[in-house]
This record gives C-alpha cells, structure tokens and sequence, in this order.
C-alpha cells in the first residue's frame, strides 16, 4: 500500500540507516508480489545499499529475465531457487539452486530464468 508520498516502501534513507540489519530472505521474497508489479516477469529490491555496495533480490517467472548488460563493479550473483542461464561473452552457465557466479566489472552478461527462480545479487562497484 502506498505511503503518503505514493512510495510502495519505507525511505531507503530510513530502510538502510541501521548500522546492523538482520533480513529474512524468505519474508523479503513473501513481499515483493505486494509491493510491486511484475516488471517485464521478473521484480526486484535491493536489500541493503551502502557506499560501492548493493544487495537485491531478484524472483524471475519462467521464461523472463534481463537483456544483456554490463555492471561497473563485481557482480556476485547467487541463485536460491530455481534454474537460470546466465550468458557472458565467453560461456553460458546454467545456474542452481546455491550457485554462485562471479563477474568481473564491465563482463557483459544476460540472465533468463528456465523455471521460476529466486536470486540474491550483489554489486560491488568501483570507486569513483
């Protein structure tokens, strides 16, 4: 339900201002189909966001995904459940449940869910 402001969340001023933050993936996960729409079959929300670093979750209907793209940063993409191709320019990797993939900045890469899948990412970007 929208606040006052029509946000569908709390501030990520306010979300991300504890210095100590414990989240239960399976609650955050329960959340994501009232907080938002399917966006192109998949919904996402970062989780914790803090100077070069941020943590999202992912949940992919099977069959969507995300075009190709770069990240300038390290992407550490692990999937919780489900299947997903991830293609870079070098390999295709099916991923599983409790595989973690590990990109370079700059890999170019797209994800496409073979069933449905739950998927925790973090970026890690360069400094600026």
């Amino acid at each position: 339900m929208p606040d006052a402001t029509g946000r569908l969340r709390t501030d990520p001023r306010d979300r991300f201002a504890d210095p100590e933050v414990c989240l239960r993936l399976d609650d955050e996960f329960a959340q994501l189909p009232k907080e938002s729409a399917s966006r192109q079959g998949h919904m996402q929300k970062a989780l914790y966001r803090h100077g070069n670093t941020t943590t999202a979750i992912f949940a992919f209907d099977a069959g969507s995904g995300i075009d190709q793209h770069a990240v300038e940063g390290e992407s550490i993409i692990h999937v919780i459940n489900g299947k997903m191709n991830v293609t870079t320019t070098e390999r295709e990797y099916v991923l599983g449940p409790n595989d973690l993939l590990l990109l370079d900045p700059g890999v170019p890469h797209d994800l496409k869910a073979i069933e449905p899948t739950r998927m925790l990412m973090t970026f890690v970007r360069e400094n600026e």
